[in-house]
């Protein structure tokens, strides 16, 4: 039996076989195993690899698919949760508060974990979810970045925002928060007086964010 790798980022792997009648092809398939299969027109691009290197790019194929179906389980479960304690909450402007944490996540969406972490920026702070709430559910990372984002009663601005600096998730989320809540289409339904001391606060947030 050959087998053949087509090393094209796509971890392309095929087995060539004889058959009773004609020879036989499969590709492997990280969900389905082998499968029968055509070899692509670019195959012919494709290096002769031996059974061992087949099944060591078969399994990173595996493992790699895997650890996004975890991922996008945790993200499906952030948003979950997030359309579910949002749900009754409005924002200053009496808009549904969901469409601010909604617009943070688009904005970082190209990154699982940022945008798992942009669904649950403010269920701690502004909801009765607790931070141990959250351990059952998501990994370590995505937990301790919720909590670098997440305010103190009482704490001081400036301990804060070390903290949010400090982690690296925390601080691209909150740079998407920042963004959106001085979003000008966003102040313009408010008053001249809230609308100018949010653009300040939203100015030193955003300095100090990026300090």
């Amino acid at each position: 039996m050959a087998y053949k790798y087509l090393a094209d980022g796509d971890y392309a792997v095929w087995r060539l076989g004889d058959g009773p009648v004609a020879p036989w092809i499969e590709t492997f398939n990280p969900i389905r195993g082998w499968i029968a299969a055509d070899l692509p027109r670019q195959a012919g691009d494709a290096q002769p690899v031996s059974e061992a290197e087949a099944m060591q790019v078969c399994d990173a194929l595996r493992r790699r698919v895997a650890a996004n179906r975890i991922r996008m389980t945790a993200l499906e479960a952030a948003k979950a949760i997030a359309h579910r304690e949002h749900s009754h909450q409005s924002d200053k402007a009496g808009q549904p508060y969901i469409g601010h944490v909604s617009r943070v996540a688009a904005q970082v969406s190209d990154d699982h974990d940022a945008e798992t972490v942009a669904w649950l920026h403010d269920v701690v702070e502004d909801t009765s979810i607790e931070l141990s709430d959250l351990g059952d559910e998501f990994a370590p990372h995505i937990v301790a970045a919720v909590d670098a984002i997440t305010r103190r009663v009482g704490e001081a601005p400036a301990d804060y925002y070390r903290r949010v600096r400090g982690n690296d998730l925390a601080r691209r989320v909150k740079l998407a928060d920042i963004a959106d809540n001085s979003d000008p289409v966003r102040l313009a339904g408010l008053d001249s007086a809230t609308r100018e001391r949010l653009e300040r606060k939203y100015r030193q947030a955003l300095e100090a964010v990026s300090a």
